[in-house]
């Protein structure tokens, strides 16, 4: 593919006509780079916060394996509403049981020559962790899975998790997609995606550019969320249910249902909306509750 460089010839045309052309910048590729994005000083209130995200061989945690960690440390000022310091970036490695495919090679950039030899270093990936850190990963529903079958060990199984796309609702900041991609495209980004480290810094770059991004993001993560499964629902609530964003499940231990997660804010209108559905088997709604250390396994 022939790579888009800017077309300085046409500076010109753009200069006398603006409004016809947007101008898109490359996202920080460094810790330095990072640094340069955060107009703020530390001022003693801040959380740390950890950027994650995987590359694999394939899409199951079960079978599939990690072949790419990418991690950005940072912390977050409670009363600034915004990052305040850039402190790490990390880029790591391991070589797989079985040999990459050619497709995982040309989605993701990564060869079996990059990973030979490469084995993650256990104890070293562990102090990113020392400080219980919320970890944010663009579809944390993907990569805590893969990252938990990786590292089975308590403390990494009990870390709070939070996702720049279900914690987010990006379609209230006017965004119709969620794609990490075109998300930064929008707000006059580009980068070349599929890389670990490098879809760590767009996310903190679309986190730390839009306005209010990052407290949505933490104060969703941080509220318990409740899910309603409506097992055994009159069938002619059915179209109602959908409609209502209830999503049918064909295989649970609870049998076949609909059901949908809300946060704390939601749930007594959304547990009275469901019991009005019911004409009998009311006493057949569940409700589960979670936190941010157990969403998204």
């Amino acid at each position: 593919m022939k790579q888009n460089i800017f077309p300085v010839e046409k500076v010109t045309q753009v200069l006398t006509n603006p409004e016809n052309y947007r101008l898109l910048e490359r996202i920080p590729e460094n810790l330095d780079e990072a640094r340069h994005l955060i107009g703020a000083d530390i001022v003693g209130d801040e959380v740390e916060i950890i950027i994650l995200d995987l590359e694999t061989t394939g899409l199951d945690a079960a079978i599939d394996e990690i072949i790419e960690i990418g991690l950005v440390k940072a912390l977050y000022s409670v009363s600034k509403k915004q990052i305040t310091h850039v402190a790490q970036v990390g880029n790591y490695y391991e070589q797989p049981r079985s040999p990459i495919t050619e497709e995982i090679t040309h989605h993701t950039g990564i060869t079996n020559e990059m990973v030979a030899g490469h084995k993650f270093d256990i104890g070293a990936l562990m102090q990113w962790f020392d400080n219980d850190p919320i970890v944010i990963a663009h579809n944390a529903k993907f990569d805590r899975p893969f990252f938990e079958a990786r590292f089975n060990l308590p403390e990494m199984r009990k870390l709070r998790w939070a996702c720049s796309i279900a914690d987010m609702h990006w379609l209230d900041f006017g965004f119709e997609s969620q794609k990490l991609e075109y998300l930064l495209f929008k707000i006059g980004y580009f980068y070349n995606p599929h890389r670990a480290l490098i879809d760590c810094l767009a996310t903190l770059v679309l986190l730390c550019t839009i306005d209010g991004a990052f407290s949505r993001l933490l104060r969703n993560a941080a509220a318990r969320q409740y899910t309603l499964r409506a097992i055994k629902a009159p069938y002619e609530a059915k179209d109602e249910l959908s409609a209502n964003k209830y999503k049918w499940n064909p295989e649970s231990h609870l049998g076949k249902h609909w059901a949908k997660t809300v946060y704390e804010d939601e749930y007594d209108e959304a547990l009275s909306h469901l019991r009005s559905l019911y004409t009998y088997n009311v006493d057949k709604i569940a409700v589960e509750t979670t936190t941010s250390r157990e969403r998204y396994k």
